[in-house]
């Protein structure tokens, strides 16, 4: 994500309006939902996952979650977006799914144990945790469209009066 930030930004009037905010409302998205399974399912697979070097465990699954939805909300997106575009982003988990559920069985390995049936309780219960992880995914989809799109024209907007709180620059 961040090589796709950078070449975003290194693009810049060549580059499609509103792709950089696609990219980056993407990896709102995908570490919210880091986050989020994290603190759910892998809790306590530290030694399974290879995740015992406890400050970039932290950083990775529990800081950088918190920061990315904090930096859309303070910093919206400068174009409108629509649910509709933003269910591209979709297309990385899924296919993450796919290649990993494919793989696993010749592999002899899975990623995370809620996608290996036989840790997880059995085909049905990895298809449980894919398509609740997948609804979870829209649901964050559409909350971070809606909220950049009322936080952009807030934005825009500006200050309802002399003073108002985000009126900073008139206060300096």
């Amino acid at each position: 994500m961040a090589v796709l930030l950078a070449g975003a930004r290194g693009l810049g009037d060549r580059w499609r309006p509103g792709a950089a905010d696609l990219v980056r409302g993407a990896a709102v998205v995908y570490m919210a939902t880091t986050g989020v399974v994290y603190g759910l399912l892998l809790v306590g697979y530290t030694e399974q996952l290879d995740t015992n070097v406890v400050w970039a465990d932290t950083v990775v699954h529990r800081v950088m979650p918190i920061v990315l939805v904090a930096d859309w909300l303070i910093a919206p997106p400068r174009t409108r977006l629509t649910v509709r575009r933003a269910l591209l982003w979709l297309w990385y988990p899924l296919l993450f799914v796919v290649y990993s559920l494919l793989r696993g069985p010749l592999a002899g390995w899975y990623p995370y144990p809620f996608l290996d049936p036989g840790q997880a309780g059995g085909v049905a219960a990895v298809a449980a945790y894919c398509v609740g992880i997948t609804l979870f995914i829209v649901l964050m989809t559409w909350a971070t469209v809606t909220i950049g799109n009322t936080q952009r024209q807030f934005r825009q907007a500006g200050p309802s009066r002399p003073g108002a709180p985000g009126d900073i620059e008139q206060m300096v």
